[in-house]
């Protein structure tokens, strides 16, 4: 396993303007996973999900993003991937100085705190199945939403109602 990164490489939470959809890329390369996480996982928290099956997909997405003036907030690797895994895909990502928060996603036993994982430099583990339940604190974690002009605010963790439905690309 190669060496933790520093932690001046770590994620950073991003901001969302007043009534913008917090956007997330998913990266796994099985098609089950990638439908259960858009289909109900994700959809809890109003997300626009794009999906990436492989982690040599994810740094061309995350670029591709960016110059649409689309950045993703939130970005979620599976481990282990066929081409490029998840810890290969993290080092491409911070190598090529791009902060957003990256998620490990991982079914096997090393999502344990302090775990083989944990040291590697992901912003945060978690365990498959993802549960819904944690999609709300996670987004209201690593994002920062902005208050509305002439109004109050609050965070990524408020609202609903129109714009909550889970788009895709």
């Amino acid at each position: 396993m190669a060496p933790p990164l520093a932690a001046a490489t770590r994620g950073v939470p991003t901001t969302l303007a007043a009534g913008e959809a917090v956007r997330i890329l998913y990266a796994d390369d099985h098609d089950t996973n990638l439908r259960m996480m858009e289909r109900s996982l994700l959809k809890g928290v109003g997300a626009e999900v794009t999906k990436v099956t492989d982690g040599d997909q994810v740094l061309d997405a995350v670029q591709a993003a960016a110059r649409a003036g689309k950045p993703f907030h939130i970005i979620m690797l599976d481990i282990n991937m066929k081409r490029m895994n998840g810890d290969a895909a993290l080092r491409q990502l911070r190598g090529h100085g791009i902060t957003t928060p990256v998620m490990a996603v991982t079914g096997g036993d090393d999502a344990s705190p302090g775990g083989p994982i944990d040291d590697i430099g992901f912003d945060h583990v978690y365990s498959k199945p993802f549960q819904m339940s944690l999609a709300r604190p996670m987004v209201d974690r690593w994002t920062v939403r902005t208050p509305a002009a002439g109004g109050g605010g609050g965070g990524a963790g408020t609202g609903g109602g129109a714009g909550s439905a889970l788009m895709l690309r």
